[in-house]
């Protein structure tokens, strides 16, 4: 046996701490030296392992700020050395740029584009379309004459809500933001005038995305022209404060959506911003790349990509847009239960961002006294249904609005029919 006298630091032995007067086996130096050499290689390799884990972090915290932030920091920010923006040169009246089937009709000082099938005859069945956020009337240019011909006696309209498709942008109103024809309130009120304008004492309202909440304004101002309620893929609120949009994305979202806001409100940088952003999202379309409106094909149809770009030709979309941006705002709430007519919810599976809201908003109408509430997810479809599974989209529509009428016996669409929806 050795006795070792001292503590720490005493040559040759691999210990943390070593009490004085501690009788140990003798152990030989070639063996102690080789478990001291060991503990240090360890030790090493755990540091090289650590390090070379820090070093992929940061190196994928530089990669993810290079590929997402850098984008949008420079939206922000060379809107703001840009200059004065000059005048576009490459627009036209919206008239010019009509179907042959565009109408125009002015509603409460705004001239509207729309387009209306189907018979005209007074008290006839009929739906309004209501598109989202960049949509405009192509946005149901799949879906208007099945539904108009296989309803037998529907009339169905869709208008394009400013600032999107051929529809005027106004660029002064009277009454403040509160009367804008750019909020959801004003596209309520547009709907409603346009009904009232077009002779419609009722209807089946569908509202797509952001059109959706234009559809539930529209039943708050006036429920007594809604016959009954169609929300594909709802930006809508769900009551419930854990899923609220603002909470959606985390504090880096928070913050662009807030630096972004202050861009708006200055006129110079704010419109070259939504020319930015409009362009890049165009240069995109116009190659063929459509997946941030639909999943509808992977090599668009040049009629596709030009029915896209269409509105970007006409008069002041740009200062439209500016306009629509700085009066844009979410509620977050909806009184749900006052609605007293049956609601039918269409959502694709892959429309995750807004498949967790359908849920919560078809559970809170399940609550409601009157009213049926019908939910149905689509698999395999993302946010457009329309473009993207048009058959069952239509095939659903009509079966709503023949149960909502009670005109299954004057509006019959037999199996065969159905079918050929379906493999559209």
């Amino acid at each position: 046996m050795l006795l070792l006298q001292g503590g720490l630091g005493q040559p040759g032995i691999c210990a943390p701490f070593v009490s004085r007067h501690i009788a140990i086996p003798h152990l030989p130096r070639t063996r102690t030296s080789i478990i001291c050499s060991s503990s240090r290689e360890n030790v090493e390799r755990a540091q090289s392992s650590k390090e070379a884990t820090n070093r992929n972090l940061l190196v994928s915290l530089a990669e993810q700020v290079r590929k997402e932030t850098l984008p949008w920091v420079a939206d922000l920010v060379e809107p703001l050395i840009a200059g004065p923006p000059e005048p576009l040169q490459d627009t036209v009246p919206p008239q010019q740029l009509g179907d042959p089937d565009s109408r125009w009709i002015e509603v409460d000082g705004v001239n509207l584009h729309y387009k209306d099938t189907g018979p005209q005859a007074p008290g006839a069945p009929a739906v309004l379309l209501l598109h989202g956020f960049n949509g405009s009337v192509f946005s149901w240019r799949t879906v208007m004459d099945p539904v108009s011909r296989a309803a037998g006696s529907c009339r169905v309209i869709a208008f394009d809500r400013p600032p999107f498709g051929l529809t005027e942008r106004p660029l002064t109103w009277t009454g403040g933001d509160a009367n804008s024809p750019y909020s959801a309130q004003g596209g309520a009120r547009l709907a409603a005038g346009l009904l009232d304008k077009l002779g419609v004492g009722q209807a089946v309202v569908v509202g797509h995305s952001a059109g959706g909440l234009t559809a539930l304004e529209l039943y708050r101002r006036a429920p007594e022209k809604v016959r009954g309620l169609v929300l594909v893929a709802p930006a809508v609120p769900t009551n419930n404060p854990k899923n609220s949009w603002s909470r959606r994305g985390g504090l880096g979202r928070t913050l662009r959506l807030a630096a972004t806001r202050a861009i708006l409100q200055l006129d110079g940088p704010g419109l070259h911003y939504i020319r930015r952003s409009y362009r890049k999202q165009a240069a995109s379309i116009a190659q063929g790349n459509l997946k941030m409106i639909t999943r509808e094909t992977p090599e668009a149809k040049q009629d596709i990509i030009d029915g896209y770009l269409k509105p970007m030709r006409s008069h002041d979309w740009d200062k439209g847009s500016l306009l629509s941006m700085r009066v844009m705002s979410f509620p977050s709430s909806f009184p749900y239960d006052s609605i007293k007519v049956p609601v039918h919810i269409i959502i694709g599976e892959d429309d995750t961002f807004l498949l967790k809201t359908a849920k919560e908003v078809s559970s809170l109408l399940e609550q409601r006294q009157r009213g049926s509430t019908q939910m149905t997810v689509y698999p395999t479809c993302g946010h457009v249904p329309m473009d993207e599974c048009p058959g069952q989209f239509e095939a659903d529509l009509i079966s709503f609005v023949e149960s909502v009428y009670g005109r299954q016996d004057s509006m019959p669409i037999s199996k065969q029919e159905v079918g050929a929806l379906l493999q559209q």
